[in-house]
């Protein structure tokens, strides 16, 4: 029993214990804290950086100011070219402070590294005058191990010694109290080495900061312009947009940026070491830049070439007396002016050209500053088939700007032709008269006409034809054809004349006496028994039906009406009737009877299939059965077969192994055609069998019966086919007789 009571007895104890330590250790944070809040930490004074990343232009001084006592401020620093300056600071009895400088010749151009630190004893004495082992506390009565010092206890933050129990400010009830006092006791009489033997705690950092110095002393290349235009005289002259690239290096920080103005313009900046801006049409002047670094260092200024981007073509000006395109029959002079705009780079060139020649070639130096020209040439040169002579003035700027302008001159210097055919004047004619009067014009015909008078028997005279002709203005060559028939008795008289448009003027009069005539109607005996895929009649009135008066006509189709024009596909016999009427009453009728047919011919092969292979021989039937269809060609393996006109049905036996290709082309009377191919092959004799037999498959196989009129064979293989059946049928009797003989 007494055993269990001290067990007892004993637990209780060190679980107060634990409870001891654990409030003790709350009450040492709490401590350190405050001690923390008391100590002077290091002061680093130093300028701050010039750059806006963080980097200095200027080395700058740096002082390190120590003022803690019982402390060791320690600092390391690194220059950029790796050398090591390394030292401490202490207050000795009656400084307040103590400060070393490191100085601009310390630092480097590039990273430069400051390390500075302090170090304290933290930890204080005990009762003893011994350190690590713990303080009295106050003992306030609360539960230390509550709140947020407990937390901060059990969270390690804080360096505390775990061997010290007192003052850990319990407040229990009197059994507590009394377990303490058991647990004290059997800590007595424990074993345990006590904290004497603990080592003294290292000195603690309470302090620590490390700061980067970026120097960079060294500006940054002048800036470098790049075009993509080819420089002249420190100057581009173009018509395109400049794309200008500006380029700076740092070997230090790196570069912050490029900054450019463009004439009077505001400063405009490209990010990093380079950069593009597009000066477009209208920019006249320099660009002048410079870089800085990321340390604010600044370049020296740069200036580009002269730059004229400008668009605008020079301005021509093309003078003649009177309207330079108008005919004339006289030489014509020609003035030329040409200038540049204001934003101009200059008149480089000038031509002139006529006909094609060249009669002015001008040019001028570079960046001469010549923005205005004039000259001139004299044109002397007929035009041909109603063209104009092409005069061309061309003018190029510095700048690459073209500009063309062209016009036409005309100058006719003859007057048009007049002619006539079986027409003379004083022309007397037992028959009717036809005909025709021409009027050529090389250049542009103005005006035509043409007269025809009757002459009646009281000396008065009747127009009986009369023709006028005004083309179009510039419409080329003409050739005017007038048809004249004179049919009726009397007498006439014929006036021609003709005017170009340079002014030229030509006339002819004729007088012809004859007699009357009948209307003909032409063109439809052509139609008289012929095949066609479709009908359209076409043809004009004039050309229909000639008459020296008046007349009118009418067209009838299959009894009905007909309008010219019109496109018949029905198949089937038509009849055509044209009926004509001249003024004075006289009928002329034509018909024709022809057949319209569209449907192309079909092509029938006999005996042979299309792709298909045979053995020892082959023989091919070709024919077409419709009314009016042919044969028109037929080519085996490309050589054309002889045909007759009319051929309709083609034969041809093929015993030669190889390939066949049959092309037919067939046509009818109406000019349809239909094509055909056949392919196969002749197979080289493998076996008697095969000998006897295949001329037999090929003699029954065929039933259908051969067309029989305009036949043409080729070859006499044909006809020797009732020999080759009565030679095979031996052959199957003989090799039918030989199996019963065995049989038997």
């Amino acid at each position: 029993m007494r055993i269990k009571m001290h067990l007892l007895g004993t637990g209780t104890a060190v679980l107060l214990s634990v409870y001891a330590v654990t409030a003790y250790a709350g009450q040492e944070i709490r401590e350190q804290r405050r001690s923390m809040e008391d100590l002077h930490m290091p002061e680093i004074l130093y300028e701050e950086a010039d750059g806006n990343q963080g980097y200095y232009k200027a080395a700058p001084e740096v002082r390190i100011i120590h003022k803690q006592a019982d402390a060791v401020t320690k600092y390391e620093f690194l220059s950029a070219d790796n050398s090591k300056k390394t030292g401490s600071l202490e207050l000795m009895e009656g400084q307040d402070q103590e400060s070393v400088y490191l100085g601009k010749e310390d630092f480097k151009d590039g990273r430069n590294v400051l390390r500075v630190w302090m170090e304290k004893d933290l930890s204080g004495p005990d009762e003893n005058g011994e350190e690590g082992n713990g303080t009295g506390g106050s003992g306030t009565g609360e539960n230390e191990l509550e709140g947020s010092d407990a937390g901060e206890s059990s969270s390690g933050d804080s360096r505390t010694d775990m061997d010290g129990t007192e003052g850990a400010g319990l407040a229990e009830n009197g059994s507590v109290e009394k377990a303490e006092k058991d647990a004290e006791d059997d800590f007595s009489k424990d074993d345990t080495p006590k904290n004497d033997f603990l080592p003294p705690a290292e000195p603690e950092t309470v302090f620590e900061k490390e700061i980067y110095f970026l120097i960079d002393t060294k500006k940054p290349s002048k800036v470098h312009f790049l075009y993509n235009r080819a420089i002249r005289d420190d100057s581009i002259l173009t018509n395109e947009p400049i794309e200008l690239t500006l380029k700076s290096t740092d070997e230090g920080s790196g570069m912050e940026a490029i900054y450019y103005r463009t004439g009077d313009g505001a400063a405009e900046t490209l990010t990093g070491d380079s950069g593009s801006l597009i000066l477009n049409p209208g920019f006249h002047g320099r660009v002048e830049a410079y870089a800085v670094d990321k340390a604010g260092n600044r370049s020296e200024s740069g200036m580009s070439a002269v730059l004229l981007c400008e668009r605008q073509p020079p301005d021509i000006r093309i003078e003649a007396e009177g309207k330079i395109d108008a005919w004339r029959s006289d030489p014509l002079r020609v003035n030329v002016k040409v200038s540049d705009p204001d934003l101009s780079s200059g008149i480089q060139c000038l031509k002139c050209y006529v006909g094609g020649e060249v009669t002015v070639h001008r040019e001028n130096g570079y960046q001469t500053g010549i923005i205005s020209m004039e000259d001139g040439f004299t044109v002397d040169i007929s035009s041909e088939g109603g063209k104009g002579i092409p005069v061309v003035v061309e003018v190029l700027d510095w700048a690459g700007n073209f500009q063309s302008e062209s016009r036409l001159v005309y100058i006719d210097k003859n007057a048009p032709a007049i002619q006539s055919d079986e027409i003379h004047d004083h022309m007397i004619a037992g028959q009717p008269v036809k005909g025709k009067m021409r009027i050529q014009e090389e250049n542009d015909l103005a005006s035509a006409s043409m007269e025809v008078w009757k002459v009646t028997s009281d000396k008065k005279r009747e127009l009986m034809e009369e023709k006028k002709k005004e083309p179009e203005p510039f419409s080329g060559p003409q050739e005017i054809e007038w048809d004249i028939m004179l049919e009726e008795d009397g007498v006439y008289d014929i006036h021609m004349t003709a005017k170009d448009r340079a002014g030229h003027e030509s006339r002819q009069d004729s007088q012809v006496i004859v007699d009357q005539t009948n209307p003909v109607i032409r063109y439809v005996d052509q139609m008289q028994g012929v095949y066609v895929p479709y009908f359209q009649w076409n043809y004009g009135k004039e050309e229909v039906v000639q008459d020296a008066t008046d007349y009118s006509y009418d067209i009838f189709l299959d009894g009905a009406f007909y309008t010219a024009g019109k496109k018949v596909t029905k198949e089937g016999v038509r009849m055509l009737q044209i009926k004509a009427v001249d003024a004075a009453g006289n009928e002329a009728t034509a018909e024709a009877v022809f057949q319209i047919d569209h449907t192309p011919p079909r092509i029938r092969v006999y005996d042979v299939e299309d792709g298909s292979s045979y053995e020892d021989m082959a023989a091919v039937s070709i024919s077409v059965d419709g009314k009016g269809e042919y044969l028109k060609e037929i080519m085996i393996n490309r050589e054309k077969m002889k045909l007759e006109a009319d051929c309709q049905i083609f034969t041809r036996s093929f015993q030669e192994p190889g390939d066949y290709q049959i092309l037919v082309l067939a046509e009818d009377l109406a000019g349809n055609q239909e094509k055909e191919q056949i392919t196969f092959r002749i197979e080289e004799q493998k076996q008697l069998a095969g000998k006897v037999l295949k001329p037999i498959t090929r003699i029954f196989r065929n039933a259908d019966p051969m067309p029989a009129r305009n036949t043409r064979i080729q070859d006499t293989e044909q006809e020797k086919s009732p020999a080759v059946f009565w030679l095979v049928l031996c052959f199957v009797l003989a090799g039918a007789a030989s199996v019963l003989r065995k049989k038997i």
